[in-house]
């Protein structure tokens, strides 16, 4: 955290101890007053006030606020994060899908088949061309 908001935060903290330890003290006040009944009402409404008043000076705070900034921008990155996590785990599952497909086990198979017939029929090609003259020739030519 960035110590400004620190001392935010432990302003905050006093302050909430310091109303506690006054309300305690108006009550102990009020049990002991001949009034108890509208003392302690009193006393019950000025707590309620500095606490909606330090709650209010809290909202209102940059400090706050920047904190606040930058959960809910954690938080969005993290259901961006899911987004990837959950597209990832879609793409995984179609490359599964894939690769237990018939079809396309079938396309693999007939790809490996071909592509090595194909690989002979061209060594072959070439053992040909070589024993050809023409190839001789052209080997002579360039040797030299």
């Amino acid at each position: 955290m960035i110590p400004e908001e620190n001392n935010v935060i432990e302003e905050t903290q006093q302050e909430v101890k310091e109303t506690t330890a006054e309300v305690q003290e108006n009550v102990e006040e009020a049990a002991n007053s001949e009034k108890p009944q509208s003392s302690l009402e009193d006393i019950v409404d000025q707590a309620k006030d500095k606490v909606g008043n330090v709650l209010n000076d809290l909202k209102e705070n940059e400090h706050v606020k920047a904190v606040q900034e930058k959960v809910e921008g954690v938080i969005k990155d993290l259901k961006e994060n899911e987004s990837v996590k959950a597209a990832q785990q879609k793409m995984e599952d179609t490359i599964n899908d894939l690769k237990n497909n018939e079809s396309v086990k079938e396309a693999v198979d007939f790809v490996k088949e071909h592509a090595d017939k194909a690989g002979d029929a061209i060594q072959d090609a070439v053992e040909e061309v070589q024993k050809c003259s023409f190839w001789q020739k052209l080997k002579g030519l360039f040797s030299k």
